[in-house]
Protein backbone atom coordinates (compact mmCIF):
# COMPACT_ATOMS: atom_id res chain seq x y z
CA UNK A 1 0.00 0.00 0.00
CA UNK A 2 1.48 3.48 -1.19
CA UNK A 3 2.60 5.67 1.91
CA UNK A 4 0.04 8.14 0.47
CA UNK A 5 -3.24 5.86 1.68
CA UNK A 6 -1.68 5.15 4.89
CA UNK A 7 -0.99 8.83 5.71
CA UNK A 8 -4.66 9.70 5.12
CA UNK A 9 -5.68 6.77 6.62
CA UNK A 10 -3.59 8.00 10.14
CA UNK A 11 -5.35 11.44 9.71
CA UNK A 12 -8.46 9.76 9.65
CA UNK A 13 -8.27 8.07 12.60
CA UNK A 14 -6.33 10.91 14.32
CA UNK A 15 -9.60 13.27 13.31
CA UNK A 16 -11.86 10.47 14.77
CA UNK A 17 -10.17 10.15 18.14
CA UNK A 18 -9.68 14.47 18.53
CA UNK A 19 -13.40 14.99 18.02
CA UNK A 20 -14.61 12.24 20.73
CA UNK A 21 -12.57 14.51 23.11
CA UNK A 22 -12.59 17.92 24.16
CA UNK A 23 -8.54 16.97 24.82
CA UNK A 24 -8.95 19.56 28.12
CA UNK A 25 -7.12 16.83 30.21
CA UNK A 26 -4.26 14.58 30.27
CA UNK A 27 -6.38 12.00 30.84
CA UNK A 28 -8.73 12.54 27.78
CA UNK A 29 -5.03 13.21 25.49
CA UNK A 30 -4.33 10.10 26.55
CA UNK A 31 -6.99 8.11 26.07
CA UNK A 32 -7.75 10.15 21.98
CA UNK A 33 -3.84 8.68 21.65
CA UNK A 34 -4.63 5.05 22.20
CA UNK A 35 -7.20 5.35 19.86
CA UNK A 36 -5.32 6.77 17.46
CA UNK A 37 -2.88 3.83 18.32
CA UNK A 38 -5.51 0.93 17.72
CA UNK A 39 -6.75 1.83 14.33
CA UNK A 40 -2.64 2.54 13.33
CA UNK A 41 -2.18 -1.58 14.58
CA UNK A 42 -5.13 -2.69 13.19
CA UNK A 43 -4.42 -0.86 9.43
CA UNK A 44 -0.81 -2.21 9.98
CA UNK A 45 -2.10 -5.83 10.61
CA UNK A 46 -4.24 -5.94 7.92
CA UNK A 47 -1.08 -4.73 5.32
CA UNK A 48 1.25 -7.47 6.89
CA UNK A 49 -1.24 -10.03 6.50
CA UNK A 50 -2.13 -9.29 3.00
CA UNK A 51 1.55 -9.16 1.91
CA UNK A 52 2.14 -12.70 3.12
CA UNK A 53 -0.69 -14.11 1.06
CA UNK A 54 0.06 -12.26 -1.79
CA UNK A 55 3.95 -13.59 -1.09
CA UNK A 56 3.52 -17.03 -0.44
CA UNK A 57 1.46 -17.85 -3.50
CA UNK A 58 4.63 -16.50 -5.45
CA UNK A 59 6.53 -18.98 -3.92
CA UNK A 60 4.12 -21.50 -4.33
CA UNK A 61 4.43 -20.57 -8.07
CA UNK A 62 7.96 -20.25 -8.84
CA UNK A 63 8.92 -23.79 -7.49
CA UNK A 64 5.59 -25.29 -8.75
CA UNK A 65 6.64 -24.05 -12.14
CA UNK A 66 10.16 -26.32 -12.37
CA UNK A 67 13.66 -25.31 -12.61
CA UNK A 68 15.59 -25.89 -15.84
CA UNK A 69 17.19 -29.31 -16.06
CA UNK A 70 18.52 -31.74 -17.98
CA UNK A 71 17.58 -35.33 -18.39
CA UNK A 72 18.38 -37.78 -21.02
CA UNK A 73 15.60 -40.75 -21.69
CA UNK A 74 16.87 -43.87 -22.17
CA UNK A 75 19.78 -44.26 -19.79
CA UNK A 76 19.83 -46.01 -16.46
CA UNK A 77 22.57 -46.49 -13.66
CA UNK A 78 23.05 -48.02 -10.24
CA UNK A 79 24.50 -45.48 -8.42
CA UNK A 80 23.13 -41.91 -8.53
CA UNK A 81 25.58 -39.80 -6.72
CA UNK A 82 24.89 -35.67 -6.06
CA UNK A 83 27.36 -33.42 -7.93
CA UNK A 84 26.98 -29.71 -6.39
CA UNK A 85 28.76 -26.48 -7.85
CA UNK A 86 28.22 -23.18 -7.74
CA UNK A 87 28.39 -20.54 -10.78
CA UNK A 88 28.93 -16.78 -11.06
CA UNK A 89 25.79 -15.26 -13.08
CA UNK A 90 26.71 -12.06 -12.59
CA UNK A 91 24.77 -8.82 -11.63
CA UNK A 92 25.20 -10.01 -7.79
CA UNK A 93 23.32 -13.43 -8.18
CA UNK A 94 24.92 -17.22 -8.08
CA UNK A 95 23.34 -20.39 -9.66
CA UNK A 96 23.16 -23.31 -7.33
CA UNK A 97 23.97 -26.37 -9.51
CA UNK A 98 22.34 -29.88 -8.55
CA UNK A 99 23.19 -32.85 -10.40
CA UNK A 100 22.23 -36.62 -10.02
CA UNK A 101 25.28 -37.67 -11.46
CA UNK A 102 27.90 -36.42 -14.67
CA UNK A 103 26.69 -37.75 -17.92
CA UNK A 104 29.49 -40.35 -18.60
CA UNK A 105 31.42 -39.35 -22.42
CA UNK A 106 30.39 -42.77 -23.64
CA UNK A 107 26.91 -42.57 -23.41
CA UNK A 108 25.06 -41.03 -26.25
CA UNK A 109 21.86 -38.89 -24.76
CA UNK A 110 18.78 -38.69 -27.09
CA UNK A 111 17.26 -35.60 -27.17
CA UNK A 112 14.32 -35.13 -24.33
CA UNK A 113 11.14 -35.78 -25.87
CA UNK A 114 9.21 -32.08 -25.59
CA UNK A 115 5.83 -32.79 -23.15
CA UNK A 116 2.47 -30.95 -24.22
CA UNK A 117 3.37 -27.64 -21.93
CA UNK A 118 6.78 -26.40 -21.42
CA UNK A 119 8.06 -23.16 -22.05
CA UNK A 120 11.45 -23.00 -24.00
CA UNK A 121 14.87 -21.67 -22.97
CA UNK A 122 16.77 -19.38 -24.53
CA UNK A 123 18.97 -22.19 -25.22
CA UNK A 124 20.51 -24.12 -28.51
CA UNK A 125 19.86 -27.39 -26.66
CA UNK A 126 16.79 -28.51 -26.59
CA UNK A 127 17.62 -30.79 -23.78
CA UNK A 128 16.96 -27.72 -22.06
CA UNK A 129 12.79 -27.23 -21.01
CA UNK A 130 10.81 -26.41 -18.09
CA UNK A 131 8.39 -28.58 -17.29
CA UNK A 132 4.75 -27.29 -16.49
CA UNK A 133 2.92 -30.78 -15.30
CA UNK A 134 1.16 -30.23 -11.83
CA UNK A 135 -1.77 -31.50 -10.48
CA UNK A 136 -3.05 -29.40 -7.16
CA UNK A 137 -4.17 -31.83 -4.41
CA UNK A 138 -5.99 -30.45 -1.09
CA UNK A 139 -5.46 -31.72 2.07
CA UNK A 140 -9.42 -32.77 2.74
CA UNK A 141 -8.86 -33.68 6.38
CA UNK A 142 -6.02 -32.89 9.21
CA UNK A 143 -3.37 -34.77 9.86
CA UNK A 144 -1.81 -35.45 6.47
CA UNK A 145 -2.88 -39.03 5.13
CA UNK A 146 0.62 -40.10 4.30
CA UNK A 147 -0.28 -43.29 3.08
CA UNK A 148 -1.90 -41.96 0.24
CA UNK A 149 0.96 -39.38 -0.14
CA UNK A 150 3.37 -42.07 -0.50
CA UNK A 151 1.70 -43.77 -3.26
CA UNK A 152 1.76 -40.76 -5.13
CA UNK A 153 5.26 -40.16 -5.03
CA UNK A 154 8.25 -41.62 -6.51
CA UNK A 155 10.87 -41.59 -3.83
CA UNK A 156 10.41 -42.07 0.15
CA UNK A 157 9.25 -39.11 1.91
CA UNK A 158 11.72 -37.88 5.14
CA UNK A 159 9.63 -37.63 8.55
CA UNK A 160 7.28 -34.86 8.04
CA UNK A 161 5.26 -36.10 10.94
CA UNK A 162 7.87 -34.63 13.59
CA UNK A 163 7.59 -30.95 12.29
CA UNK A 164 6.78 -29.27 15.17
CA UNK A 165 3.24 -29.50 16.06
CA UNK A 166 2.48 -25.29 15.70
CA UNK A 167 3.11 -25.35 12.40
CA UNK A 168 -0.15 -26.65 10.73
CA UNK A 169 -0.53 -29.03 7.42
CA UNK A 170 -2.47 -26.82 4.70
CA UNK A 171 -2.43 -28.57 1.12
CA UNK A 172 0.12 -29.92 -1.21
CA UNK A 173 0.98 -29.67 -4.74
CA UNK A 174 2.32 -32.90 -6.76
CA UNK A 175 4.44 -32.21 -10.43
CA UNK A 176 6.89 -33.52 -12.74
CA UNK A 177 5.57 -37.16 -13.29
CA UNK A 178 7.95 -40.06 -13.10
CA UNK A 179 9.28 -41.92 -15.42
CA UNK A 180 6.45 -44.79 -15.42
CA UNK A 181 3.91 -42.04 -15.43
CA UNK A 182 2.13 -43.09 -12.04
CA UNK A 183 3.97 -41.51 -9.61
CA UNK A 184 5.51 -37.81 -9.10
CA UNK A 185 9.15 -36.32 -8.11
CA UNK A 186 7.77 -33.13 -7.24
CA UNK A 187 5.71 -32.05 -3.69
CA UNK A 188 5.13 -29.03 -2.24
CA UNK A 189 3.95 -28.70 1.54
CA UNK A 190 1.66 -25.75 2.92
CA UNK A 191 2.01 -25.44 6.45
CA UNK A 192 1.06 -22.12 9.09
CA UNK A 193 1.42 -21.24 12.60
CA UNK A 194 -0.74 -19.25 14.41
CA UNK A 195 0.94 -16.01 13.90
CA UNK A 196 0.03 -16.29 10.34
CA UNK A 197 3.61 -17.36 9.14
CA UNK A 198 3.90 -19.78 5.90
CA UNK A 199 6.15 -22.37 5.79
CA UNK A 200 6.15 -24.26 2.34
CA UNK A 201 8.75 -27.96 1.89
CA UNK A 202 9.64 -28.56 -1.65
CA UNK A 203 11.21 -32.07 -1.96
CA UNK A 204 12.46 -33.57 -5.64
CA UNK A 205 13.35 -36.71 -6.41
CA UNK A 206 16.40 -36.03 -9.81
CA UNK A 207 16.11 -38.69 -12.07
CA UNK A 208 19.16 -40.04 -13.84
CA UNK A 209 22.05 -37.38 -14.83
CA UNK A 210 19.21 -34.84 -14.11
CA UNK A 211 20.39 -31.49 -13.05
CA UNK A 212 18.41 -28.03 -11.64
CA UNK A 213 19.61 -24.35 -11.05
CA UNK A 214 18.82 -22.85 -8.26
CA UNK A 215 19.67 -18.69 -8.37
CA UNK A 216 20.16 -17.27 -5.12
CA UNK A 217 21.78 -13.79 -4.48
CA UNK A 218 25.35 -13.83 -3.66
CA UNK A 219 24.80 -13.13 0.34
CA UNK A 220 23.73 -16.69 0.54
CA UNK A 221 25.75 -18.60 3.22
CA UNK A 222 26.91 -22.00 3.12
CA UNK A 223 26.62 -23.98 6.25
CA UNK A 224 27.18 -28.06 7.18
CA UNK A 225 24.45 -29.86 9.01
CA UNK A 226 23.65 -33.20 9.50
CA UNK A 227 26.98 -34.03 7.42
CA UNK A 228 25.35 -32.30 4.42
CA UNK A 229 25.94 -28.77 2.72
CA UNK A 230 23.22 -26.24 3.22
CA UNK A 231 22.76 -23.18 1.75
CA UNK A 232 20.97 -20.48 3.14
CA UNK A 233 19.44 -17.49 0.74
CA UNK A 234 17.88 -14.04 2.99
CA UNK A 235 15.30 -12.34 1.10
CA UNK A 236 11.85 -11.51 1.43
CA UNK A 237 11.35 -15.06 1.52
CA UNK A 238 14.37 -16.33 3.37
CA UNK A 239 15.84 -20.13 1.50
CA UNK A 240 16.89 -23.07 2.84
CA UNK A 241 18.32 -25.65 0.32
CA UNK A 242 20.12 -28.54 0.99
CA UNK A 243 19.90 -32.14 -0.75
CA UNK A 244 20.12 -36.07 0.73
CA UNK A 245 20.52 -39.08 -1.19
CA UNK A 246 18.74 -38.25 -4.64
CA UNK A 247 16.60 -35.18 -3.55
CA UNK A 248 16.53 -31.92 -3.34
CA UNK A 249 15.10 -30.29 -0.09
CA UNK A 250 13.80 -26.42 -0.23
CA UNK A 251 12.10 -24.78 2.75
CA UNK A 252 10.99 -21.05 2.04
CA UNK A 253 9.22 -18.28 4.66
CA UNK A 254 9.22 -15.51 6.31
CA UNK A 255 10.63 -17.26 9.61
CA UNK A 256 14.00 -16.39 10.36
CA UNK A 257 17.09 -18.37 9.83
CA UNK A 258 17.43 -20.09 13.15
CA UNK A 259 13.34 -20.96 12.37
CA UNK A 260 13.67 -22.28 9.60
CA UNK A 261 16.73 -24.55 10.22
CA UNK A 262 14.94 -26.31 13.46
CA UNK A 263 12.09 -27.29 10.93
CA UNK A 264 14.94 -28.75 8.38
CA UNK A 265 16.39 -30.66 10.91
CA UNK A 266 12.91 -32.68 12.87
CA UNK A 267 11.56 -33.93 9.68
CA UNK A 268 15.19 -34.63 8.34
CA UNK A 269 16.29 -36.32 11.91
CA UNK A 270 19.45 -34.36 12.80
CA UNK A 271 20.25 -34.45 16.09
Amino acid sequence: MKSEKFEEWFDVAFDRAVSSSSLTSDESKRASWKKVQAQIEQVNRKRKRKRRMQLSGIVAASFIAGAVFFSPSGVTKALSPIVKSVVDLGNGMIGIVIKNGDVPATVVTPKTEKPDTYVEQDNDDNNFSRLEWSKVQDSVSEPLNMDELKSKLSFSLPALTEIPAKYHFENYTLSSPSVNGKTYDKISLKYTDDEQHTLWIHLMNLKTYQSTITTVPKETEKFMLGGQEIFYSPGVYNKLLGTYQTQIIQISSDLPKDEMVTVYKSFMQIP
